[in-house]
């Protein structure tokens, strides 16, 4: 960044006077202050980083994203723009610390992702009751109010009300403020404290962290740094990792693809706010640069569960819809039932997207502590593969040093297993019908005779046996899923006009593959 973070400061200290509003320059120390003091002691150490380090670059990174070279003044931000937004960064995560009915101890993830989505509402809260405290000016509620909502948009499930709130404040001190420009800002400002400086280490008191909490880490811990560029309107982002010694590229790449399909759905997101409150003249870049330099010692490589959970969140960013089907099919899992997915394979091409939907089905089992044994070599060879294929793949997953390979070898493996087991096989209907029914009635003897066995299989839609607990179709697409879809890719006038051409799940992937290739985007 051309500019530090005190320079910044200082600037908008100076700024603020010579426009008048010195009470403003002056709060800019206590509110510092406070932030510092507010975290003193961390009272939720599972987390990375919230307290006044991050507070301070997502403020830094607000205010460069917000300089914008060469725009004119009506498009500019004001001065009272810039501190509102300076404010609500350093403050926005306040709430992390006062979250009513969070227990200090060993959180449950239960209580793990209630701090992590409500903490945002929670410091909007803090924020006005606690203003003369922090630092802001007294008797401006307009404005105490506005840096307060801004504060609450960086959460994502809190943005879109929160710019329907923002526009109830129109003016502060008689200026107009764009409250929607300035929390699209701020979100995608906290999205890009990414780096190392967030990892924390757990007092040992505390025990082990949070899967969830653990892949955040994990994650930061490969991240050197964020910056953002600007030229010609366009705002750019980039991020530089980190591949250690003895780091595998499959892991390397899994991270990269979770921190960039995240900042593209932020940019999709924001956009309307964005663009619309700098009057057209400014864009983010869905194109994100990601530099990879190599480590100088080994990784420290993240836990099985919470790369599990990495891959999970991946599998779920391919999808283009079917959250609904998801939903059933996780119920399915749990209740330990024989589900088809079912879905249209034409000349090898998956028409419905029921692969991509078995895929992330799969790895939230994995994510949820299942042993996952699936099989895709139907798919893969094109339906060249026999039922001693299948069944030989199954019992080599879960037994590699077996010497049989037969239906009551898996069954035996399966009773035994001191754990719950999702077996699953993609393209059965590539079988012969007569090799298809007898897998059939050969996976349901195995299901009646297992209580902590799921199995999923995909197959076409007009393909049915009395054997399946359920069927999940994979069909139904809607234009605005698909526009949610394509919006991560190109501007949203674009998706959503190409959301109106009703193609098919297959085409509207290839269509989103010829835009990454198009605007040269990252993995």
């Amino acid at each position: 960044m051309s500019d530090s973070a005190d320079d910044l400061i200082a600037r908008l200290a100076r700024d603020c006077r010579e426009a008048g509003m010195t009470d403003l320059a002056e709060s800019i120390e206590p509110v510092q202050r406070f932030v510092g003091q507010w975290w003193t002691q961390v009272l939720m150490p599972w987390f990375t980083d919230h307290g006044p380090a991050h507070s301070r670059r997502v403020a830094e990174y607000a205010l460069q994203i917000a300089a914008v070279p060469d725009l004119p003044t009506p498009h500019a931000l004001t001065v009272l723009e810039r501190y509102i937004l300076w404010a609500a960064a350093w403050l926005h995560d306040i709430g992390m610390q006062t979250l009513p009915g969070v227990p200090l101890g060993p959180m449950q993830p239960k209580d793990f992702e209630r701090v992590r989505h409500a903490h945002p509402d929670q410091s909007a809260i803090e924020i006005k009751g606690r203003f003369i405290e922090v630092g802001l000016p007294r008797n401006d509620s307009p404005l105490v109010q506005m840096i307060s909502w801004v504060a609450r948009a960086h959460g994502t499930s809190y943005y879109e009300d929160t710019v329907e709130l923002l526009r109830r404040i129109p003016l502060v001190r008689n200026q107009e403020v764009r409250g929607g420009l300035l929390a699209s800002i701020l979100l995608m400002a906290d999205e890009m404290d990414l780096h190392y400086e967030r990892v924390v280490t757990l007092p040992p008191a505390w025990g082990t962290i949070n899967a969830v909490a653990d892949a955040h880490a994990f994650k930061h811990k490969q991240v050197l740094g964020s910056r953002v560029a600007h030229a010609d309107g366009l705002v750019s982002l980039s991020i530089t990792m980190i591949q250690s010694d003895g780091a595998h590229d499959r892991l390397t790449s899994a991270i990269q693809k979770w921190i960039t399909d995240k900042l593209r759905r932020q940019i999709a997101l924001v956009e309307d706010a964005f663009t619309g409150g700098f009057n057209g003249r400014v864009q983010l870049s869905r194109n994100i640069k990601v530099e990879i330099v190599e480590g100088w010692e080994p990784a420290t490589l993240a836990d099985p569960s919470s790369m599990d959970t990495v891959y999970a969140e991946n599998a779920r960013s391919e999808l283009i819809n079917h959250d609904l089907a998801l939903q059933e099919l996780e119920g399915s899992i749990s209740r330990r039932e024989f589900t088809a997915i079912q879905g249209r394979l034409y000349e090898f091409i998956d028409i419905d997207g029921r692969e991509d939907l078995l895929e992330a089905a799969l790895t939230r089992a994995r994510r949820d502590g299942a042993v996952v044994v699936e099989c895709s070599y139907l798919y893969e060879s094109r339906g060249a593969s026999t039922v001693s294929d299948i069944i030989r793949s199954w019992v080599d997953q879960l037994a590699p040093q077996s010497e049989r390979s037969d239906v009551a070898a898996l069954s035996e493996l399966i009773e035994s297993a001191d754990t719950h087991v999702v077996l699953a096989l993609s393209s059965a209907d590539l079988l012969p019908k007569s090799e298809f029914l007898t897998l059939i009635k050969a996976l349901r003897s195995i299901a009646l005779a297992s209580e902590n066995l799921s199995i999923l299989i995909t197959l076409d839609l007009d393909m049915w046996d009395d054997s399946f607990d359920t069927a999940v179709p994979a069909s139904g697409l809607m234009a605005d899923d698909v526009a949610d879809y394509l919006a991560a890719f190109v501007p949203w006038q674009y998706a959503r006009g190409e959301a109106r051409a009703r193609l098919n799940y297959a085409d509207y992937k290839r269509l989103a593959q010829h835009h990454r290739l198009e605007y040269g985007m990252e993995v």
